[in-house]
């Protein structure tokens, strides 16, 4: 009986060692090494999600399998940036999940044009209006928005182009920047007053509602049904989902209100972000209720643009003389007294233009020679 017991022992062990030399065999991505011997410990291990790919530098997955750079290179497993467009001449970007729609103002001869998302543009004109500002629909099927230089008019034509753009509100008197389009209106501001209207509306000559007075508005956003502006030392909010009055969501004297963003993710509790640029603060606060501002980075000087995705805040702070701009980024919750906002980049950038664009999978902006960067996340 121990002899039995024995042998049967024996062929347990055996039977488990042959399993083993069978798996090193037939697995391919394991082999023999240089001195002969078993290469388990040569070879990387496969990737969690099922690629056989090196994440650190592999521009196709980059970081993780499947995330892409959108051109750009992969360095130690972090995509960089990448031309998106040559230009010149680019003075404006917005962007959606689906399309980039730039503009090329005045001074380049004027002109809209879009590309799709994708590593390279291969921009097709929508229409050959001078645009000063320009807004494009967050959802597709789209249509883009600009005020028409020098006719003081906002005109509409679907994303892919138009022979002949639908002027939805002309009013040759008012020069209208800048421009804010959301989920179901789309808000202008002439110098004096601000206004919005029903998107839906093919002309808004008679239903545009006229919002609030405001001598100063330096940056506007929208949530999708509310606008949001900041006048000096001040963010004002529509006052509910039918825009029909303005109201102070939040205040500070001694501050400069600059550049602002807002959360499209959702309307009520959604999140506000504005920039001062007096005291180079970042702050947010709740779009419906603003009791106290949470102050979400310091020290980032006289912001010049920001952005809101789903998670992230994004700003660029104004660089020295001479000096690369900084890309900023945080999370939507920072806390400048726990968080750290993380550097995204470092570029060149036509400051005047002061714009930064953001969709699902990048970040753009524009570079010191009039083109388009993009940044995959």
């Amino acid at each position: 009986m121990r002899l039995f017991r024995e042998l049967a022992a024996l062929a347990l062990a055996v039977s488990a060692t042959a399993c083993t030399l069978w798996y090193l065999a037939d697995d391919p991505y394991r082999g023999l090494g240089a001195d002969g011997g078993d290469a388990i410990a040569d070879v990387s291990p496969i990737d969690d999600a099922g690629c056989d790919a090196d994440t650190q530098s592999d521009p196709a997955n980059c970081g993780a399998c499947s995330h892409g750079c959108l051109g750009g290179a992969c360095e130690a497993g972090v995509c960089q940036p990448t031309q998106f467009y040559a230009g010149p001449g680019v003075a404006e970007i917005v962007a959606n999940d689906a399309y980039v729609v730039f503009s090329k103002g005045t001074a380049a001869g004027g002109g809209i044009f879009q590309c799709d998302v994708g590593a390279v543009c291969t921009a097709t004109e929508i229409t050959g209006s001078q645009a000063v500002v320009i807004g494009v629909d967050p959802a597709t099927p789209s249509y883009t928005y600009w005020t028409d230089f020098p006719y003081g008019e906002i005109d509409r034509c679907p994303l892919g182009g138009c022979a002949n753009p639908v002027v939805i509100f002309p009013d040759a008197s008012s020069a209208f920047t800048p421009i804010a389009v959301g989920s179901t209106k789309v808000f202008a501001y002439d110098g004096t007053q601000v206004f919005s209207c029903d998107k839906n509306d093919v002309d808004c000559t008679y239903t545009f509602q006229r919002i609030a007075a405001a001598t100063t508005v330096n940056g506007t956003a929208t949530d999708g049904t509310r606008l949001f502006w900041t006048t000096g030392s001040e963010v004002w909010k529509c006052k509910n989902a039918n825009c029909g009055a303005g109201v102070v969501l939040a205040s500070d004297d001694a501050g400069a209100y600059g550049p602002v963003a807002a959360d499209e993710a959702t309307v009520d509790g959604g999140g506000v972000f504005w920039a001062d640029t007096q005291r180079d603060d970042i702050f947010a606060c709740n779009a419906t209720a603003c009791t106290a501002p949470t102050l979400v980075a310091t020290q980032q000087k006289a912001p010049v643009a920001i952005a809101v995705d789903d998670q992230n805040v994004y700003w660029i702070p104004q660089p020295a003389k001479n000096a690369p701009a900084s890309i900023m980024r945080c999370a939507k919750s920072c806390d400048a007294t726990k968080d750290t906002p993380v550097l995204v980049a470092q570029a060149d950038i036509t400051l005047d233009t002061q714009t930064l664009a953001v969709n699902a999978t990048a970040i753009y902006w524009i570079d010191s020679d009039g083109g388009i960067v993009v940044l995959a996340k």
